[in-house]
């Protein structure tokens, strides 16, 4: 064997491992989740105290509004309703 043969497979030996290297690397990238971008929904929405007023008012309205036709099926029927 001459010696620009053994080069030559060497270099050729050393390409093989550096493929099958980035090939581990890549997976071990996506297991450990190093290739994968996060959600955009990390950050904590904020609402102002008004905001939250407002809610309450609007489901205190509507809960009330419930309660109302509840008490009317009552009267008319004598039963409550289900």
């Amino acid at each position: 064997m001459s010696i620009e043969h053994v080069l030559q497979t060497l270099n050729a030996a050393k390409h093989q491992a550096e493929r099958e290297l980035s090939g581990i690397n890549q997976a071990l990238e996506a297991l450990n989740g190093h290739g994968q971008k996060k959600p955009m929904a990390t950050e904590r929405r904020v609402m102002s105290a008004a905001g939250r007023q407002r809610i309450a008012a609007a489901q205190k309205a509507r809960w009330a509004k419930i309660r109302q036709n509840r008490l009317v099926l009552i009267r008319k029927t004598g039963k409550k309703a289900a």
